[in-house]
């Protein structure tokens, strides 16, 4: 009896753990994705070119509002 109680508590503990483990893994996974899809903003987004966004050579990488306008309106047109 005693090496039956024991042994079901050995299971228990070890399906306890690798539920730990599978959400821990599950977390650092999201971690990552949710890392990966993160826009590039290492540089400080300045406009060197004021108003003339559809000629500007940094038009396909910028991110600042008026420069997501412009491709969006090139887009549909």
């Amino acid at each position: 009896m005693d090496n039956e109680k024991k042994q079901l508590i050995g299971r228990r503990e070890l399906l306890r753990k690798l539920m730990r483990q599978a959400a821990l893994g599950g977390l650092g996974y999201l971690s990552l994705c949710l890392l990966a899809h993160r826009p590039n903003r290492t540089r400080e987004e300045k406009c060197i070119n004021p108003s003339i966004c559809r000629n500007c050579d940094r038009l396909p990488d910028c991110l600042l509002p008026r420069a997501l306008s412009v491709k969006q309106f090139l887009e549909k047109s």
